[in-house]
């Protein structure tokens, strides 16, 4: 590598060899990684909310049918707008400001 200019007249530097890498603690890195490990918190409000409206799984035959009521344009209908409308309405009033 080719000699680099000084910095602000502070240092100069000849290779990237020359910089050594700072160690930050004196742990070794596997013992920073085991250390920093990925964790989940689940808040109150989340458990709450996760056993206000329990978990319904999709049957293939109820995706069949809205795939055919999609397809016959006989799937939105009045009640079906009305019940999101009402379901939209009260998400926004139970859920707090931001």
């Amino acid at each position: 590598m080719s000699e680099m200019s000084p910095i602000n007249g502070a240092i100069r530097l000849t290779s990237a060899d020359a910089v050594e890498p700072r160690r930050l603690t004196d742990q070794p890195r596997s013992a920073r990684i085991a250390q920093d490990a990925d964790r989940v918190e689940i808040s109150q409000e989340g458990r709450e909310l996760s056993e206000a409206r329990p978990a319904t799984e999709s049957s293939p035959e109820k995706i069949a049918r809205i795939r055919q009521q999609i397809a016959a344009d006989a799937y939105l209908t009045d009640e079906k707008l009305a019940v999101t409308v009402d379901r939209l309405l009260a998400a926004l009033r139970t859920s707090p400001a931001r």
